[in-house]
């Protein structure tokens, strides 16, 4: 599609799916699209797709006896609380058994080194750590609904956690700070296919 055109020099090697940002009124311009990529070398591009399920588009892995969902999020500020619902919406309509999830991106939340993990999940302590840590120590609202949507669904969250992002590195710079707000959360099943997990510079 000519959508991809201007993207694809940038992202040689890859295959693109783009989501369309989407308005929500008469006033202002769209928001919420997405450039999502899969790249293309054997071992991945034989075992990710693209797929949409219940009209949102994710990429799934089912090389195991439950597929893997991973869900591309950006929860936008203007129509968090929306978005957000959608979220949780999706991820219950679908929750069952024979499915695993990982939800990630920009979430526009924060919270600090917050997630309690119940003794019974048993995380490999050599490559996950009990209590997180991150170098955005604040919290908000918008954050305890996110840790209660972790609850609910039984996610990780891995920033600050996770070997290769032990300290919870920022992901955010703008004028008026720092702050941690795109997030890798991940069912328990999936951790012990994870090697580590990282912020990169940008």
């Amino acid at each position: 599609p000519d959508c991809y055109a201007r993207f694809e020099k940038y992202f040689e090697g890859f295959e693109l799916k783009w989501v369309e940002a989407k308005k929500h009124s008469h006033r202002g311009r769209a928001s919420g699209g997405m450039l999502l990529g899969i790249k293309k070398i054997p071992r991945i591009a034989l075992n990710f797709h693209f797929e949409y399920v219940d009209e949102r588009l994710v990429i799934t892995d089912k090389r195991y006896d439950r597929v893997m969902y991973i869900v591309p999020v950006y929860l936008n500020c203007n129509s968090w609380d929306r978005d957000f619902a959608e979220l949780y919406e999706f991820l219950s309509s679908n929750y069952d058994e024979s499915k695993d999830f990982m939800v990630m991106g920009d979430m526009n939340a924060r919270v600090g080194s917050k997630q309690l993990i119940p003794d019974e999940m048993n995380l490999d302590t050599e490559k996950y750590k009990l209590v997180r840590e991150s170098k955005d120590p604040k919290s908000n609202s918008r954050g305890s609904s996110l840790l209660e949507m972790c609850e609910d669904f039984r996610l990780v969250i891995l920033n600050g956690r996770c070997l290769g992002d032990t300290l919870g590195e920022v992901t955010f710079i703008g004028a008026m700070g720092v702050s941690v707000v795109d997030y890798c959360c991940s069912s328990p099943d999936v951790l012990g296919r994870i090697d580590s997990f990282c912020v990169l510079e940008y």
